[in-house]
């Protein structure tokens, strides 16, 4: 990306939104993004329905499911378990 110098900030304001992707192009480049992060690292949730009893027991639930994809995908990445 070149280096550019701005006078003031409504320039660079203008160029830069001049820069962005738009309509169809932004969103083939997002949906990329998102198939390539699935295929580097696919996050796999237990089927059905969970019920919680508190917001707190719902956020643990999701914090092991992480930590369970975490560990997956070092195994299966032949990386060592931090946590051996």
């Amino acid at each position: 990306m070149p280096i550019r110098k701005y006078r003031d900030l409504d320039s660079m304001r203008r160029d830069l939104l001049l820069d962005r992707p738009q309509g169809e192009e932004l969103d083939r480049r997002i949906a990329a993004l998102w198939r390539r992060s699935w295929e580097m690292a696919p996050k796999i949730y237990p089927r059905g329905v969970f019920k919680f009893h508190s917001i707190e027991e719902a956020q643990a639930a999701r914090q092991e499911i992480t930590k369970e994809n975490a560990l997956r995908l070092r195994r299966e990445r032949g990386e060592r378990d931090p946590l051996s």
